[in-house]
């Protein structure tokens, strides 16, 4: 019966320890496959966005002359002066030719200065003078067109708006004779002579429009410097009416720009 008894417990015991040792043996069971969930795409700011600040000097072409309030004789003469140009901007860089940017830019109040005279220059003439500032918010796109020794030249196109303001206006009678000093009704020169009046100022948004052409370099690792060509249409520009129910209206209004501006790529 001793005998019995030990073989039973032997068998018992391996019945227990031989699966476990299977495992030992045959190492861990293989766990069941689970496909990993896809990954969120994350929108990174970097490696194609810039920042761009530029600044820059206006030449105005000669505006035209639009009717406006009461009718008065055309300017003889009219010119608009030269001014500076001061802008900021973001941009991004889609390839290697193509990118785009939104640009803010400011322009300084430019001297207005006109001639004109209901007797032909005889009795006497009227000088104009006023300041047209201008504002403008692009949407610009550019072409890269390869690098040669480190400049990268490019052309470019932009549309927006453009906020004109004319004020600081005044007219201002210069008598020639004495008969422009006459201030009965019907005369030449009813305000008499030396006169001046004031014009109130006057602000007009309008469509505007842009072709530019330039060259970048870099001089030093994401940051660009950019000098450029640019042409700007801005639409017009006009006072409001003064109390005789007068006021000047321009037309075609438009500026060359030399620029010179950096560009930081944000990486």
């Amino acid at each position: 019966m001793g005998r019995l008894k030990f073989l039973t417990i032997l068998g018992a015991t391996v019945g227990i320890a031989g699966p476990a040792l299977a495992a030992d043996l045959l190492g861990p069971a293989p766990q069941p496959y689970i496909e990993p969930a896809p990954a969120l795409a994350v929108a990174e700011l970097g490696s194609g966005w810039y920042l761009r600040g530029d600044i820059g000097y206006a030449d105005f072409e000669k505006p035209g002359e639009k009717p406006y309030g009461v009718p008065v004789p055309p300017f003889d003469s009219m010119r608009l002066k030269s001014t500076y140009a001061a802008g900021i901007g973001i941009g991004y860089k889609f390839n290697t030719w193509l990118r785009a940017d939104i640009t803010g830019d400011y322009r300084g109040a430019a001297a207005f200065d006109a001639r004109s005279s209901r007797t032909g220059y005889t009795e006497g003439y009227s000088v104009d003078r006023g300041k047209i500032q201008s504002s403008t918010l692009l949407l610009n796109a550019y072409i890269d067109l390869g690098t040669w020794s480190g400049i990268t030249p490019y052309v470019g196109a932009g549309i927006g708006v453009a906020q004109n303001r004319f004020g600081s206006y005044s007219a201002q009678v210069v008598c020639l004779t004495a008969a422009c000093g006459d201030t009965t009704p019907g005369a030449s020169y009813p305000l008499g002579p030396q006169a001046r009046t004031y014009v109130p100022s006057g602000t007009r948004t309008n469509l505007a429009w842009a072709l530019m052409a330039g060259a970048s370099m870099e001089i030093m690792p994401g940051v660009l410097i950019d000098a450029g060509y640019r042409y700007v249409s801005l639409g017009e520009a006009r006072t409001k009416l003064d109390s005789f129910g007068v006021g000047t209206r321009t037309k075609d209004l438009s500026a060359h720009e030399v620029r010179l501006g950096i560009r930081y790529v944000i990486d």
